[in-house]
């Protein structure tokens, strides 16, 4: 029997097929769609489920966390009528919507003595009724509509875990590109299943509003270069990935703040922190997150590696292992050993059913004819919107044309046209024109580091009522500087000694000469030898730094 778990997620689709027969399993292929903007995520996945090359036998499909909730409940009985009861009991009082509304499905997952352990989830009927209908409608109509904590259940089941791990609740974070999913359990009981509206996008949109980035370029940058760093290695890196990494880092708080949560949940729920974090999800990938993670939760985080460590004597890549964990554990969710233990939905009302019936198409006529009159329209404002598309184009070459000219100076017709048929070499030599005006800009630009115009700055902030001697003034003269360097790149050091009368006018130039000076020291006071006798007492002290801001 060949299973088939859907992911579908808000970016793409992602999809596990398991091949199953006598007790074993397989992996037999897993497949990934990207569901471009506008497009219907459920309608692109069931254009994928068409387009496998064998039909799968079993379609099983997760509701999204925040479209379901669960309870445990311990029962003083192992009757099953007499638990179906009971479970309806407990569920009026306890579900934050009217018990009628809602559509129920409950698990035993163990017993001891007369008392079982029931694991219960629930939808609003309503809910069920909408996503099943655009599911059919697109062509996926799902043999099992199940939970993400079952899924991220039986996964959990079938991969190898430390003992150690298991004596404490275990996470598995799935950070996706809009929302990141929580779930947590315990000795093989889910605890709590929660989504949060947080995602990689968080970090595109910081990266964004840091560097000036488009959001397409910004989700580029995260991908092809992005990290983050623990705090602890922040002092060990440059300025500019220091920079990158505290920007990431900022993103990541709203994460890390519900993973805290997560872990005061477990502590409350069973009197243990959770023993592991593992990472799941395509925004997960990014270098440096399980670390960061580990230390900012104290919990241990690593990448949950789900189809290599299910599939014994096969490594997949990281990438595969991080984005196709959920679809996984939907199909696994279903095998002979787990069917016992999965939330499914589709009974009594929402049940599938495998025939249909005779189809009146005299019901299709009306709407036929609406959406015939609808595609009429279509195209003729289709038609509309090419031709203004066409003058748009044509106004904007002639631009561009004009522009081209303008910029180089006199060119040949032929010139223009090899510039605008190969954009690239159009784009090089533009900047290597802008390139040589910079730098023609940078020449001749002023020197910030001017000896001269810092001493008409401090002149300018010393208050007339200062009254001081300064007896030494060297800036620029480090043997240290680089005396070729650029102005935005060079920092000129600063000594300067300075004579006064008393303390408190040392107080004063200290405080008017810290904030201009990077890296800014100050000696201690010293008492001048007087050079005559009977002359006023006078006190030096040396002030070292750049010329900069801050202290």
């Amino acid at each position: 029997m060949r299973i088939l778990g859907l992911d579908i997620g808000s970016t793409s689709i992602k999809a596990v097929e398991v091949d199953t027969a006598f007790g074993r399993f397989e992996i037999h292929e897993y497949h990934e769609v990207r569901v471009n903007p506008g497009e219907s995520a459920i309608a692109v996945a069931g254009a994928m489920v068409r387009s496998l090359p064998k039909s799968p036998d079993r379609v099983i499909v997760p509701l999204r966390a925040n479209r379901t909730t669960l309870r445990n409940l311990r029962l003083p009985t192992r009757d099953k009528k007499a638990i179906q009861s009971s479970v309806g009991f407990e569920l009026e009082d306890d579900l934050p919507f009217e018990s009628d509304q809602a559509a129920s499905d409950f698990v035993i997952l163990g017993s001891a003595g007369n008392e079982s352990q029931v694991h219960v989830s629930a939808a609003l009927r309503t809910a069920l009724d909408d996503y099943l209908g655009l599911a059919v409608q697109s062509g996926v109509d799902p043999d099992t509509l199940t939970t993400e904590a079952c899924a991220y259940r039986a996964l959990l089941r079938k991969i190898p875990i430390p003992d150690t791990v298991l004596e404490r609740p275990i996470l598995v974070v799935n950070v996706g590109h809009e929302r990141t999913t929580i779930y947590a359990q315990f000795e093989g009981l889910p605890l709590f299943c929660r989504e949060i509206p947080w995602g990689g996008r968080d970090v595109s949109v910081i990266l964004s509003n840091r560097y000036g980035l488009s959001m397409d370029a910004a989700e580029r940058t995260k991908i092809d270069n992005g990290f983050v760093l623990p705090l602890s290695q922040l002092p060990t890196v440059s300025e500019q990935q220091r920079d990158f990494s505290e920007t990431v880092f900022e993103a990541l708080q709203g994460l890390c703040r519900d993973i805290r949560q997560a872990d005061l949940s477990c502590k409350n729920l069973t009197g243990h922190r959770p023993g592991m974090v593992y990472l799941t999800g395509g925004s997960s990938l990014l270098p440096g997150l399980p670390a960061l993670l580990s230390e900012e939760t104290k919990i241990v985080c690593q990448p949950l590696r789900a189809l290599s460590q299910v599939k014994n004597g096969v490594t997949y890549s990281e990438e595969t292992d991080a984005k196709f964990a959920l679809a996984a554990g939907s199909a696994l969710s279903f095998l002979t050993s787990e069917r016992p233990f999965l939330i499914n939905f589709r009974k009594g009302d929402f049940a599938k059913h495998g025939g249909g019936a005779d189809i009146d198409l005299s019901l299709f006529l009306k709407p036929m004819k609406t959406l015939g009159a609808a595609a009429v329209i279509l195209l003729a404002l289709l038609l509309v919107e090419s031709s203004l598309y066409d003058k748009k184009i044509s106004d904007t070459n002639s631009q561009l044309e004009k522009t081209v000219k303008n910029f180089f100076g006199s060119l040949s017709p032929s010139a223009v046209r090899s510039y605008l048929s190969n954009t690239t070499n159009l784009k090089r030599n533009i900047d290597a024109e802008l390139s040589k005006e910079r730098a023609l800009v940078a020449l001749l630009a002023p020197n910030p580091n001017s000896p001269f115009e810092f001493l008409k700055d401090i002149s300018s902030a010393i208050g007339r009522d200062v009254v001081t001697d300064m007896m030494k003034y060297n800036v620029g003269s480090s043997a240290k500087s680089d005396p070729y360097g650029s102005p935005s790149v060079s920092e000129a050091p600063v000594e300067i000694e300075f004579w006064v009368a008393n303390a408190a006018v040392a107080e004063q130039l200290d405080r008017v000469l810290s904030p201009k000076l990077k890296g800014y020291r100050k000696s201690e006071l010293e008492e001048v030898p007087k050079g005559a006798p009977g002359a006023a007492k006078k006190y030096k002290f040396t002030v070292n730094g750049a010329i900069g801001g801050g202290k």
